[in-house]
């Protein structure tokens, strides 16, 4: 009867448990009595039992194996990454960039050395963007750094355009200097018959030679 009452004194709610108290089980039989409060803790074992949830083994078996099959997408990645990293690092040779001049062309390289290209390779194999731009991008204080940021970005996607436009721009300036220092040079000067003369091509071959030597 002890572990009979403790379990009553679990379930019931206040109004039940002081209507148990001031009833007289003293003067029902003891068989009527347990009947009396098995009526009276039904609801709350029936509340208990709705509530009760049995572990989802199929739920957590289905998440387990979608786990499972992310995890086995990453290594598939992760494989793809480093066999196309170690065969195409050696395309990259540096940049490129055509400067004009009138109607002539003429081709600028930037090449890179196979150390720094190695390097870099190095560094792609385990490479981390949030640790690499986290450092550049912000202060020590958390304060983003608007400039280094926005300066990344504009070349990111414009770098075919800083290079050309600042290309020209040297070639241009230093062709007027050249032409300065050389007294006035004109190309296609003409000159008295029989008298040799510069060929216009071995001419600009020089003014290349002075302009980005």
């Amino acid at each position: 009867m002890e572990t009979y009452y403790r379990l009553k004194q679990c379930c019931l709610s206040i109004k039940d448990n002081i209507y148990l108290q001031s009833f007289n089980f003293a003067s029902v039989p003891s068989k009527s009595k347990m009947m009396i409060e098995a009526k009276v803790i039904r609801p709350e074992l029936e509340k208990l039992k709705s509530e009760l949830r049995l572990p989802d083994i199929y739920g957590q078996e289905k998440q387990e194996a979608a786990n499972q099959e992310e995890f086995e997408s990453m290594q598939k990645a992760r494989s793809v990454y480093e066999k196309t990293l170690e065969s195409d690092y050696n395309n990259f040779k540096g940049f490129d960039v055509t400067v004009k001049d009138e109607d002539v062309e003429i081709p600028i390289s930037f090449n890179i050395s196979d150390d720094e290209r190695k390097a870099l390779k190095n560094e792609l194999s385990d490479f981390d963007v949030d640790a690499k731009f986290e450092k550049r991008w912000f202060y020590e204080d958390g304060r983003p750094n608007v400039k280094q940021t926005m300066q990344d970005l504009y070349m990111l996607e414009n770098l075919d355009k800083i290079l050309r436009k600042t290309a020209n721009e040297a070639y241009a300036q230093a062709k007027i200097a050249y032409i300065k220092n050389s007294g006035n040079v004109t190309l296609n000067k003409t000159t008295p018959q029989g008298t040799p003369t510069q060929s216009a091509g071995s001419a600009y071959e020089e003014l290349q030679k002075a302009v980005w030597s």
